[in-house]
């Protein structure tokens, strides 16, 4: 007896992946069964580079900072293709990402004769908040790779110490999750310089 028949298994269509929330380097990315994949394959991108490669034949995928090579990144792109017997569908991609804190515009600091204090910053409403970094410089301008000094802390008012009389620079910015995970003080969005001079008592 002789078989007739097409007997071509058809490529698997794109699956559509879609991501929780990207906080701290981590997110879930999930997807929908696609009809005659055997496999999926998980590419993370950053900058269109791959960084992380693997397969998985479940629906969902966990994206934390251990398999962030160089990272964890602020911004990433998870690529998912379909794998089937004889061909490999596109990827469909999921975006991720995770913006630092509104840069701060303002700042109430008071000065005493051997500290400031820094009372209270503006804006200070980020909801992934987990308190604030506090960078010294040696000169007007200095960037974040001048920084002399880098302090931190989950509250104000945040008192400054051990100071004596002369002229001061500092740069603030609100620090969350990621920055907690990934420590890249280059990632926040620092305040312009703030120039505090102490009077001789």
């Amino acid at each position: 007896s002789t078989w007739q028949g097409d007997s071509t298994i058809p490529a698997p269509a794109k699956p559509a992946p879609t991501a929780s929330a990207y906080v701290s380097g981590s997110a879930s990315v999930s997807w929908a069964a696609v009809e005659n994949a055997v496999r999926y394959a998980v590419s993370l991108q950053q900058d269109g580079q791959s960084i992380y490669n693997t397969t998985t034949t479940g629906t969902t995928f966990s994206v934390n900072p251990e398999i962030q090579s160089g990272g964890p990144y602020r911004e990433l792109a998870v690529n998912v293709a379909a794998v089937g017997v004889n061909a490999t569908s596109a990827a469909g991609v999921a975006e991720l990402s995770d913006p630092a804190p509104d840069m701060v515009t303002d700042a109430e600091i008071e000065i005493g004769t051997d500290s400031i204090t820094l009372v209270s910053v503006t804006p200070d409403a980020a909801t992934d908040k987990t308190g604030y970094v506090i960078v010294r410089g040696d000169t007007a301008d200095f960037g974040i790779s001048q920084v002399s000094e880098l302090r931190q802390t989950t509250s104000l008012p945040y008192v400054w110490g051990g100071l004596t009389a002369g002229v001061y620079y500092f740069r603030i910015a609100v620090k969350d999750g990621f920055y907690d995970v990934a420590r890249q003080p280059e990632t926040l969005n620092w305040s312009a310089v703030l120039t505090v001079t102490i009077e001789e008592a």
